[in-house]
């Protein structure tokens, strides 16, 4: 088993405005800690002038931006700085600066098919520049515009307004934020050949067949990424998903079975080990898969006398982390 992801958070949060933004999709996973800026329109900001307004008799719009940046506090790391061109195809240049706020030129791009929101990524590698940030990411927004007299294209005039609220996110109570784990392992897949007489020496529960090889030696590799600054304690909890299957060759029909130990008298237990993930950091750790011993016999012989048969006897694990 390959890469199973057993732990990723998404939290949608609602309901906060942080300068203009409302922060939505947050997810956490191994590679990536991601969330949306979807812009939203506040109350008692209605009033903010429209920075690509007509400025000449006969007017050029060269620039309109929204322009956004995330910070991440405590250590002033610029997490991501970028624009919307509100201008889209340039088409509606014209609807732009005539707008009457700022607001209304928002409303003027997304009529056009401008989308205003934004994804913030942090990728797995720049977990290490977060180092020194207390969890918090700041957002300030900004508008902007550059609007040129058309008689005289050297004439232009630059807007800007930072009138806006700059807000901060902080995701140190998410508690499903924290961690993100993945792990690899490979199931105990064991192949049964039986010819001739063996069809029917472990033929019934009564002649089973118990193998001495113990499946303990196989290990689960744990990867997990902390996203917040603290270190966190997480319990890995292995164990089987199922103790006993029936495979088939033909109209041969063979019980497997997992045991706790090699006379076939107990189940295998599932196990606990504690992992710590420092802060702002990633672990990858092996644990060793519960103790287990297979026992398999015939429990429906063949009626067409066959006299060789193949089975593959696949028990998978299953991973929890707390």
């Amino acid at each position: 088993m390959k890469n199973k992801i057993i732990a990723m958070a998404l939290v949608v949060l609602s309901g906060n405005a942080y300068a203009h933004y409302q922060v939505e999709n947050v997810k956490t996973t191994t590679r990536i800690f991601s969330f949306e800026l979807v812009h939203k329109y506040l109350n008692g900001h209605e009033s903010h002038q429209n920075t690509c307004r007509k400025t000449y008799t006969n007017n050029k719009l060269e620039s309109c931006t929204l322009n956004y940046k995330v910070t991440s506090g405590g250590n002033n790391k610029v997490i991501k700085t970028g624009f919307v061109d509100l201008r889209g195809d340039g088409s509606f240049d014209q609807e732009l600066m005539n707008a009457t706020t700022h607001y209304n030129a928002l409303r003027v791009a997304e009529a056009h098919g401008v989308d205003l929101t934004q994804l913030v990524e942090i990728p797995r590698e720049d977990i290490t520049s977060l180092t020194g940030g207390n969890n918090r990411y700041t957002v300030d927004t900004s508008s902007a515009g550059r609007v040129c007299d058309a008689n005289s294209p050297t004439t232009c005039r630059d807007y800007a307004d930072s009138g806006y609220t700059n807000n901060t996110l902080d995701f140190t109570t998410m508690k499903d934020l924290q961690v993100a784990c993945e792990f690899t392992s490979k199931d105990i897949s064991v192949k049964t050949s039986l010819s001739e007489d063996n069809l029917y020496l472990y033929n019934g529960a009564t002649n089973q067949k118990i193998l001495s090889y113990n499946y303990d030696v196989d290990n689960v590799s744990v990867d997990c990424v902390n996203w917040l600054s603290t270190a966190i304690s997480k319990d890995v909890t292995l164990k089987y998903e199922v103790l006993d299957k029936t495979v088939t060759d033909g109209d041969t029909q063979l019980t497997c079975k997992l045991f706790g130990n090699n006379t076939g008298t107990t189940s295998p237990s599932s196990s606990t080990n504690k992992m710590t993930i420092q802060g702002f950091s990633t672990k990858d750790e092996n644990f060793k898969i519960p103790e287990a011993f297979l026992g398999f016999y015939v429990s429906s012989p063949s009626g067409s006398a066959q006299t060789s048969v193949s089975f593959d006897c696949n028990f998978p694990l299953s991973t929890e982390i707390k």
